[in-house]
């Protein structure tokens, strides 16, 4: 139990009081004082009682103020993080992929028969609707075959189709099949439920150019020529559809021959009574995508 201060002072002062107050009785010279019950008793310089002597003792208790600790507590937050499972819509038989959408774009339609109008007898309608793959790359002109899976496989609810992109490729549903441009870019095909509105699915289409592969270089005249004269060289352009079929010429060492932009070799112009440059110069063309290159050796002599 804590004291306060006036309560702590006033107890350490108890004993000294007492003490001084006995202290004042025994200083008295009374020869009639009686100690105890029934017993004679003689004063003198310290207090007696028949033949034994009495001493009182006084014992003090020294308090002594401390400060009072002040306890701090201290409190931790933990944040609390919460993580949500991605949903999963599930179809019969399996797991419908992330081209499912509801959302209906503003684009190209295209629409497929109905085989049975609804209400009618023989009418089955769809209960999931979703294209088989989310992603496909196509080059410029080529086609994919591909079909929207149904669910039921036997629905005889009709199908529209719609293309954001119709520039670079759209659905054919008379080949059933997706069809790119001679353009390159994107395109979302959609396939939508038609008596379902908002049951849709989305295939995004990227349509590329065909890259070279390789560059072939021939000449009809050989590979050899003498210094002044000229050669032709022919360049052809790997795969046959390739978008771009041209190739950029070129000499590695120009002191020796040059090369037009039509493949003709010859040897660089000199001033009056210059003589020319002969030997070995490596001539190459490289196709104009960049993505293959072809080098021939030509020797000039003199």
């Amino acid at each position: 139990m804590k004291h306060s201060y006036k309560q702590t002072l006033a107890l350490a002062l108890i004993p000294f009081l007492v003490a001084a107050a006995l202290t004042a009785c025994g200083s008295k010279t009374d020869d009639s004082a009686t100690l105890g019950t029934g017993e004679d008793a003689s004063l003198s310089d310290g207090y007696s009682q028949g033949d034994e002597p009495f001493t009182f003792a006084t014992s003090t208790t020294m308090y002594s103020l401390s400060e009072e600790k002040t306890t701090t507590r201290s409190t931790t937050t933990t944040k609390k993080t919460t993580t949500t499972a991605k949903k999963t819509t599930t179809k019969p038989g399996g797991t419908i992929p992330d081209n499912v959408t509801t959302t209906k774009p503003a684009a190209t339609t295209t629409t497929a028969a109905t085989t049975t109008a609804a209400g009618t007898t023989g009418y089955k309608a769809l209960e999931a609707l979703y294209w088989p793959i989310t992603e496909l790359n196509l080059t410029v002109g080529q086609s994919y075959p591909i079909k929207p899976t149904k669910v039921p496989a036997d629905a005889t609810e009709g199908l529209l189709y719609y293309s954001q992109g119709p520039s670079f490729a759209n659905y054919d549903a008379a080949k059933g099949a997706i069809v790119a441009s001679k353009y390159e870019g994107v395109a979302d095909i959609y396939v939508e439920a038609q008596d379902h509105e908002g049951m849709l699915s989305r295939i995004r289409v990227t349509v590329s150019k065909i890259t070279a592969t390789s560059v072939e270089i021939t000449s009809t005249t050989g590979i050899s020529f003498k210094a002044g004269g000229s050669l032709q060289l022919v360049a052809k352009v790997l795969p046959e559809n390739v978008s771009e079929t041209g190739v950029i010429w070129g000499s590695e060492n120009e002191e020796i021959a040059v090369v037009d932009a039509n493949g003709k070799v010859t040897s660089p112009a000199r001033a009056a009574g210059e003589p020319y440059v002969t030997g070995n110069v490596v001539i190459q063309a490289v196709s104009k995508d960049g993505k293959a290159r072809a080098r021939v050796t030509i020797q000039v002599t003199p």
